[in-house]
């Protein structure tokens, strides 16, 4: 009996670590209502698949606290330094999203491709960067 916990010890281990890399980002608050939470990721690196090209992003977190499905509609704007907003204005940057019953969606690096509403682009790590980022709002927040 004994022999078989210590062989299931490093296993264990490991599976702890693991879990904790993988829980190890970290949300902050942008805004909360009764309904909905949003939050927001500290910028991470990520590198765009099927590419060379690396950045860093920002991601997005929306959690339902109700028991039904909600759509939410936003903007995502982002401010560049000396240049103000550079998003507003434009449709593409006005995003809908569904969101099931009591969980949250978002993103990460797998995923940059198909869920890019749920991201912001801070900067390239590996290029030149035209213009320096300053901020990002979330705004126009609807829930149908």
């Amino acid at each position: 009996m004994r022999e078989k916990l210590f062989c299931l010890l490093p296993l264990a281990i490991v599976c702890f670590i693991t879990s904790m890399t993988v829980s190890a980002q970290t949300w902050h608050s942008y805004s909360s209502t009764n309904q909905l939470t949003v939050e927001y990721s500290d910028p991470v690196n990520c590198t765009y698949p099927g590419t060379d090209v690396q950045a860093e992003i920002i991601f997005l977190k929306f959690t339902n606290l109700t028991g039904a499905v909600i759509n939410v509609t936003f903007r995502a704007d982002q401010y560049y330094t000396g240049e103000g907003c550079i998003t507003c204005g434009n449709n593409e940057y006005q995003y809908s999203i569904v969101v099931p019953a009591n969980q949250s969606v978002s993103a990460g690096c797998n995923s940059l491709n198909d869920n890019r509403k749920l991201t912001i682009f801070k900067k390239y790590t590996n290029r030149n960067n035209p213009r320096t980022f300053d901020h990002f709002e979330i705004t126009g927040i609807q829930i149908n």
